[in-house]
C-alpha cells in the first residue's frame, strides 16, 4: 500500500510539472526546437505499476546563455513483495557564448539502475571552438563517480566531439560526428565509448539519388561480477562496424531502379583480469557477427496501374571462439570450445518479391502480391542438430470498389504456404507444413455523422507434420475461424459522439488427418468483446467519455473434459485534456470484473495516464 501511495505521489507531481512548469517556459524556448515532455502511467498489468517519462528540451536564456536538458524516467513498482525497478538518466548541457567562435560548455550526466544496483554521475566543463554555422569541435573533462553493487570508484571523466551537419561539397551534401567519451577510475577501470558517423547524399537534376552511411561504435567497459569481499573485475569489448549504400534511379519513362545494400561486423570480447574458480574465468570469449543484404526493386507505373519486382538477399554468420587466457587445463579448455561452437551458426535468405496494382475504370482497383523465399539455417558442430530449411510462399488478391463516396467494399484473398525441414533425422519428426487461407472481405460506409466498418473473415490454418503416420510423433491440427468486427462512429451532435467496436469468434481446434483430408475436432470456441463508449466535448479543450467493456470465452472440449467459461464485465472512462495549446493529457480507466461461469474470481482497476507537451 506504501509503494502504491508514493507512486501515484510522483505520477501527479511528474504530470503536473510536464504540464505547467514546462508550457510557462515556453516563450523562451527557440520557434526552431523540438521540444517535448511525455508522462506515461500504465497500470494495464495486475499487481504491476509502470512511470515512463521523457522529457528533452532546450532553452536559450539570453543571446550569450542556452540550456539544453534530456531526461528518461522508467519505473516499475509491483504491489507483490517483489523488488522495484527505477531506471533513469539525465543529461544537462550548458553553453556560455564568449566570442563568435568559442563557447564554453559545461555537461552534467546521471545514470541510476536499481534492478542493476548501478548509478554513476559526471561533471565535465570545456571549450566548443564552432568552425562554422553546421560544424564545431570540443572538448571537454571533470570528475566522474560510478557506483556498481556495493563499491564505488571515483575518477577523471573526458569527453570530445567533432560534427559537421549539412555540408555541400560540390553536389553532395556531408555529414559526420565523431563522439568520444572514457572515464578513468579507481583500481585501474577503465569505462570507453567511440562512436562515429558518415553520410554522403547526392542527387541528380534527372530525379535520381544515391546516399552511403557509415558507422563506427566501441565501447569497452570494466565492471564487478561477483560479490566477494575483493573487488573482481572482468572486462567487456563491443565493436560495431556498419555500412549502407541506397541508389534510386530512373532508367526509362516511369521506370526505376532501386537497390539497398547493408553491411554489419560486431565483434564482442569478454575475459577476467584474475582467475576464479568458476572455469569462464580461465579463458576469453568472443563472439563474432557479420551481415550482409542486398535488395533490387524494379518499379514502373503505367496506364493507371503500377508494377515492381525485386529480390532480397541476406546473409548472417554467427562465430563462437574461446582462447586460453590463464592456466586453463586442456580437458577443460576443450569441453569450454565445444560447449561455444554448438551456438555457431550461418544462415542466407533468398527471396523474390512482386507487387501489381491496376486502376479499373473510375470505380475499381485490382492488386496482387505475391513472394518466395527460401532460409538455410546451418551450424557446424556436429553436436548440433538444428540445421534446417524454411520455404515460405506468399501470394495475395485484392479488389476494391467505391460504389459512392460514401460506400466502399474491399475483399482480400490471402494464402501463406510455409514448409520446415530438418537436415539431421534426430529432428526431422518436427518437419512440418503450415498452410494459411484466409478471405476477408470488408465493407466501409462514411456518411455524414455516421462512419462504420464491418470485416468477415474466413480463415483455415492446417498444420501437417511429415511422419504423421509414424507412432509416438507430433500429430497434426488445424485451426478454422470465423471472425466479425465491426466498428461504429456516430456525431450524435456537435459536441457528442458515439463510440461502439465489436469481434465475434467462432473457431474449432482439430486432430487433422491429412492424407485423407479428414479431421477430428476436439475443441470448440465462442469469443466475443465490446466496447461502448458515449462522450462528449461540451468543455473547452477537454473530451470525455464513459461505456462498458464486455469479454467472453467459451471454450467446450469435444472428446471429454470440462467446459471453461471466462466472462469480463466493467466501465471504462477515457479523457482528453488540452490544458495549454500544446499540452496533453489523455487518461484511460476501466475496472473489470472477471467471472469463472457464475462466481466472480478477481477485481482488476485498470489506469493509463500519458501527458504530452510540445514547445
Amino acid at each position: 500500500m506504501l509503494y502504491r501511495t508514493v507512486f501515484l505521489y510522483l505520477v501527479v507531481l511528474c504530470v503536473l510539472t510536464s504540464t505547467n512548469t514546462l508550457a510557462e517556459s515556453s516563450q523562451s524556448v527557440p520557434h526552431d526546437s523540438t521540444n517535448v515532455a511525455t508522462v506515461l502511467v500504465d497500470h494495464s498489468l495486475p499487481d504491476s505499476w509502470l512511470l515512463s517519462s521523457v522529457f528533452r528540451g532546450a532553452v536559450d536564456i539570453d543571446s550569450s546563455h542556452s540550456f539544453v536538458w534530456s531526461n528518461n524516467l522508467f519505473g516499475r513498482v509491483l504491489e507483490s513483495s517483489a523488488p522495484n525497478r527505477f531506471n533513469n538518466s539525465l543529461r544537462l548541457d550548458h553553453e556560455w557564448r564568449l566570442s563568435e567562435r568559442i563557447d564554453l560548455v559545461n555537461t552534467h550526466t546521471s545514470a541510476v539502475q536499481t534492478d542493476a544496483e548501478f548509478a554513476r554521475a559526471s561533471l565535465l566543463s570545456g571549450a566548443k571552438y564552432n568552425i562554422n554555422r553546421s560544424s564545431f569541435v570540443s572538448a571537454q573533462a571533470g570528475p566522474v563517480i560510478d557506483r556498481l553493487r556495493s563499491y564505488q570508484d571515483a575518477g577523471l571523466g573526458i569527453a570530445a566531439t567533432a560534427e559537421t551537419e549539412n555540408t555541400w561539397v560540390q553536389d553532395v551534401l556531408l555529414s559526420a560526428a565523431i563522439d568520444a567519451e572514457m572515464d578513468l577510475l579507481a583500481h585501474q577501470r577503465q569505462n570507453a565509448d567511440i562512436d562515429a558517423f558518415a553520410r554522403a547524399v547526392y542527387a541528380d537534376q534527372g530525379g535520381g539519388s544515391m546516399s552511403v552511411e557509415a558507422k563506427y561504435g566501441r565501447t569497452n567497459r570494466d565492471y564487478y561480477t561477483s560479490l566477494l569481499s575483493s573487488r573482481h573485475i572482468a572486462t567487456r569489448q563491443e565493436q560495431l562496424v556498419a555500412i549502407n549504400l541506397v541508389l534510386n534511379y530512373p532508367v526509362g519513362k516511369d521506370t526505376w531502379f532501386y537497390l539497398a545494400t547493408r553491411g554489419d561486423m560486431k565483434s564482442v570480447t569478454r575475459f577476467d583480469r584474475t582467475p576464479l574458480a568458476e572455469e569462464l574465468s580461465l579463458v576469453q570469449r568472443e563472439y563474432d557477427e557479420s551481415a550482409l543484404a542486398i535488395e533490387a526493386v524494379f518499379s514502373t507505373s503505367y496506364n493507371e496501374g503500377h508494377a515492381s519486382l525485386g529480390v532480397l538477399v541476406e546473409t548472417n554468420n554467427h562465430d563462437n571462439t574461446v582462447r586460453r587466457r590463464f592456466d586453463a587445463e586442456d580437458e577443460t579448455l576443450s569441453i569450454l570450445r565445444d560447449r561455444f561452437a554448438r551456438l555457431d551458426n550461418s544462415q542466407a535468405f533468398r527471396s523474390v518479391f512482386t507487387h501489381i496494382s491496376q486502376q479499373v475504370g473510375n470505380r475499381d482497383t485490382l492488386s496482387m502480391s505475391a513472394s518466395v523465399g527460401l532460409l538455410r539455417y546451418d551450424t557446424p558442430s556436429s553436436e548440433n542438430v538444428d540445421d534446417r530449411d524454411e520455404l515460405r510462399y506468399a501470394a495475395g488478391l485484392y479488389w476494391r470498389r467505391s460504389f459512392s463516396q460514401f460506400l466502399h467494399f474491399e475483399v482480400a484473398a490471402e494464402l501463406d504456404l510455409f514448409h520446415k525441414v530438418y537436415v539431421f533425422s534426430e529432428s526431422s519428426a518436427q518437419n512440418n507444413w503450415n498452410r494459411v487461407i484466409r478471405l476477408a472481405p470488408t465493407v466501409s460506409v462514411v456518411s455524414g455523422p455516421v462512419v462504420n466498418a464491418a470485416t468477415f473473415e474466413v480463415l483455415a490454418n492446417y498444420t501437417t507434420y511429415d511422419f504423421e503416420n509414424t507412432s509416438a510423433l507430433p500429430r497434426s491440427f488445424s485451426l478454422r475461424q470465423l471472425r466479425l468486427r465491426d466498428s461504429l462512429t456516430v456525431q450524435l451532435s456537435s459536441s457528442e459522439f458515439f463510440i461502439a467496436e465489436g469481434t465475434l469468434r467462432f473457431f474449432d481446434r482439430s486432430v487433422l488427418y491429412w492424407n485423407t483430408f479428414s479431421e477430428s475436432p476436439f475443441e470448440t470456441n465462442t469469443e466475443y468483446s465490446v466496447s461502448l463508449l458515449l462522450g462528449s466535448r461540451r468543455v473547452p479543450r477537454v473530451t470525455i467519455g464513459a461505456g462498458v467493456l464486455l469479454y467472453n470465452l467459451n471454450k467446450e472440449p469435444l472428446q471429454g473434459g470440462k467446459t471453461i467459461q471466462r466472462q469480463t464485465i466493467g466501465p471504462q472512462i477515457q479523457a482528453e485534456l488540452r490544458l495549454f495549446e500544446n499540452t496533453v493529457v489523455d487518461f484511460d480507466f476501466w475496472y473489470e470484473f472477471v467471472f469463472d461461469g457464475e462466481f466472480e474470481i478477481r477485481r482488476l482497476p485498470f489506469v493509463r495516464i500519458e501527458s504530452r507537451v510540445e514547445f
